[in-house]
């Protein structure tokens, strides 16, 4: 495994946590939307689509990347944001 390989597995894991943190939360309001997780902050950004998500975190952080999640049950990865 290359050093970018477990660099982005590592930032999967800390944006998966926080999501299953705040998971129990989102279900009741939010389910179906899409978080986008900034996982030095911890802060997060909800969304009926990818792109208005996206738009929102980037315009807090627009030179960090983001762990994009739809709001379910079962977890998902929906994408990276790549610099």
């Amino acid at each position: 495994m290359s050093t970018k390989d477990r660099v982005d597995q590592h930032f999967i894991e800390r944006c998966r946590l926080l999501y299953e943190q705040l998971l129990p939360q989102l279900l009741t309001t939010h389910q179906g939307q899409v978080i986008a997780i900034e996982p030095e902050s911890a802060e997060y950004f909800l969304g009926e689509t990818r792109d208005n998500t996206s738009e929102q975190a980037l315009a807090h952080y627009p030179d960090r990347l983001f762990g994009f999640f739809c709001v379910d049950v079962s977890p998902t990865v929906v994408t990276l944001r790549e610099l």
